[in-house]
């Protein structure tokens, strides 16, 4: 009786684990198409404000962060979707990256109209870690 417990519920988590796994690429997949829809919409060399100008037409919300891989700009980051964060952490967000670079000298902190977009990217940023 009781390996018969142990192999049905081996199997539940067998079956469980091949879902998750199964649901967790239909959604990078679904990401990924996010990512280059926007990447056409927005061309690198696209001053920073007339991306921010086309998004909020969109009506989505933009986050600002220093810094993915550029450095001398924020990035602008629009949340596309949450994943299942490890243990230390209590999130996992998915967000589409536009990074820009400065085209002229200023604190990075700062977002200027001028910055020029030079990538659009999928971004994930994991929060509340210990």
């Amino acid at each position: 009786m009781l390996v018969a417990i142990l192999i049905v519920v081996s199997s539940a988590m067998i079956l469980r684990s091949g879902l998750k796994t199964r649901a967790k690429k239909k959604r990078e997949v679904s990401y990924q198409s996010i990512v280059q829809a926007y990447s056409r919409d927005f061309q690198p060399g696209t001053n920073r404000k007339d991306v921010e100008s086309k998004l909020q037409a969109r009506k989505v919300r933009i986050l600002q962060m220093c810094c993915i891989e550029e450095r001398s700009a924020n990035a602008d980051l629009l949340q596309i979707g949450k994943e299942d964060a490890p243990w230390f952490c209590s999130e996992n967000y998915v967000y589409v990256a536009f990074e820009f670079m400065a085209q002229e000298s200023h604190d990075r902190w700062k977002s200027y109209d001028s910055d020029v977009l030079t990538k659009v990217r999928l971004y994930s940023r994991l929060g509340g870690c210990l």
